[in-house]
Parts: C-alpha cells; structure tokens; sequence
C-alpha cells in the first residue's frame, strides 16, 4: 500500500504525511501502489488515479472537480461535512483532520507557553519576507517549509498562533493553543477551512491580510516572464480565468506598514479562538476507534522503523 500525498512542494499539512502514519500505523506502507492510503491533505479530486483501491483515512475534497466514488473506494472517514457532501457520502463519514491526532505522538508539554507566532501559508511564504514583518510586528515566525516535528515544537510551546496555514490552526487547536486565522491572498481555500471549522464546531471568520509581494528576492527573470506574458495575453482578450491577477514586482510601503500594524494588533489575542474540549474529545476518541480498526484491517507489509516520542520542550524555538 503507497502513502500518497503531496510531495511537490515542502509544506507542513503535506509533509506531516509520513510522520503521522508510520507512528500510527507502522509498517503497513510500502511503494505498491495498486493500492492508495490517502491520509492528511486536500487531495480527493477527479485527479485521483481511477484503477487503484483507494482508501480514504481523512483526506478533504477542495481543488478540481471532485472524484466518482465507486467500488474501489474504500471511505474510512474525510475531513469534514463539506467533503462528505460534494462526495455524495453518508455525512457520519465526516470526522475531522486525522492531524487531531498529533497529541497522541507528541506526549511532550511545555512547562509554560510564551509569545505569539505568525505562520503564513506556504506560497505566500516564498512572496515576501514575511519572517521580517512578523518580527517587526514582535511575532515569532514558524516556517511551513520547516521539518514536521520543529513545526510541532514551535506551535506547542506558543502562547497564541496566528496562521495562514490550515494545518497550523488543526495542530494549535489539538494542542490547546489558541489560534486565529488570517487570509492574505487567494492561494488559502475557504473550502478546506470551512470544512475543518466545521467538523470541531467552529466558524471561519480570517482577518484579512494585504497580499505582498516583493520580487527581490525570488526568481526575477521568471516573474518578469510571466507578467510579461499575462499583460500580452490580457491585452489581446486570452486572458485565463485559472490565473493569479498580474501582480506587482513589490508591495507598496504602506502595504507592509498596513500587515505589521494588523499583525501587531492580532497579537494581543483578542480574536483568538479553540474547540470546546468536549468536541476535541469525541472526535478524538472516534478517530482512535478507526486507527484500532485500521489496525486490524491492514496487513503489515514490512518491519517498522522505531521512533520514539518527541522530547520534552520547555520553550518554542526561535527563528
């Protein structure tokens, strides 16, 4: 049985893949992809390879069309309520993020949480030097490009986290950090979010952040190329709905004067949010149901790898 998800691109949610399943279920996965094991991650489309068993172990529904569920599925569980639904699936399906489960493996807690950290999505990462604005801003900054369990370490010994990335408020939440969402850009999926809101009882309500760019210190000439293209193209009426607005080489100041200042405001917690520990616990308890029966369902295909749980941790780690 393969492991899919996303590997692409260095993101938390996607990376998190790996980490989780093979401390959950250890020794069940190999490259044998007749049959897919399709676990944390927004990766149930009409992409998806038609031939192989699919099993679905809370995976959502969110980019592309979604998938024809027929025999060769086989649906433990999804994200949320929203996927069940544009899967056209019994809505008891709908659980939440197996990363719920991140406390499971990661035993360790901090003596004491202390300073606010501001992780953005892992696109808008990589559009400006969001460490910088954070840092004036006085927030610590958590990469989502960073190893899965520094990820953890940091989010687990915050006081608040403000985050772009879906999995950051998923982990915070399960880990009893408040969090708060924001939205920079149209790189983060409402769908993906309100399905998780969802599923543990919440609203998704981001504050709003200015979309910044800032060229300098990307690839230039590709950037160039491709506005260069867009302008062309929008000129002469072939302009592509799918693609992102012609965006500027840098932000003007008052745009990054404007996300410090929010950020800034942020950081004080007033808008911060969590699941009720009552809704933490079921889902909880009914996602360790379906790993007990995983457990029994799947063969072991190899001799798993030893882990051990993550140390103790005193403070985040600072960046």
């Amino acid at each position: 049985m393969k492991l899919l998800y996303c590997d692409r691109l260095r993101n938390f949610g996607d990376a998190m893949n790996p980490w989780l399943w093979e401390r959950l279920l250890p020794g069940r996965f190999d490259a044998d992809a007749a049959s897919l094991f399709i676990g944390v991650g927004t990766l149930l489309s009409d992409q998806l390879p038609a031939r192989p068993t699919k099993w679905v172990v809370g995976a959502g529904c969110g980019y592309g069309d979604a998938p024809r569920v027929d025999d060769r599925w086989r649906i433990v569980c999804v994200r949320g309520p929203l996927t069940a639904r544009r899967l056209g699936i019994d809505a008891s399906l709908a659980l939440t993020d197996p990363a719920v489960l991140v406390p499971e493996l990661w035993r360790a807690r901090p003596r004491s949480r202390s300073g606010v950290l501001f992780m953005p999505h892992h696109m808008n990462a990589r559009q400006a030097d969001w460490r910088a604005i954070a840092g004036a801003a006085g927030l610590g900054y958590v990469c989502p490009e960073d190893d899965t369990q520094s990820v953890i370490r940091q989010i687990n010994g915050a006081q608040l986290l403000v985050t772009e990335a879906l999995h950051g408020a998923i982990v915070a939440d399960a880990l009893r950090v408040p969090w708060i969402a924001v939205n920079s850009s149209r790189h983060v999926l409402q769908f993906k979010w309100e399905d998780w809101c969802a599923s543990v009882g919440l609203p998704y309500a981001p504050v709003a952040l200015p979309a910044l760019f800032d060229s300098r210190g990307g690839d230039l000439i590709g950037q160039h190329v491709r506005r260069a293209i867009k302008r062309t193209c929008a000129s002469v009426g072939l302009w592509c709905h799918r693609w992102s607005p012609i965006r500027p080489v840098r932000s003007a100041p008052a745009e990054f004067a404007r996300a410090q200042q929010i950020l800034a405001a942020l950081a004080a917690g007033d808008r911060a949010t969590l699941s009720s520990d009552a809704t933490l616990s079921e889902v909880t308890e009914r996602w360790l149901a379906r790993i007990e029966r995983l457990r029994r369902d799947l063969p072991v295909q190899r001799q798993p790898a030893r882990w051990r749980p993550a140390p103790p941790v005193v403070a985040p780690a600072r960046h």
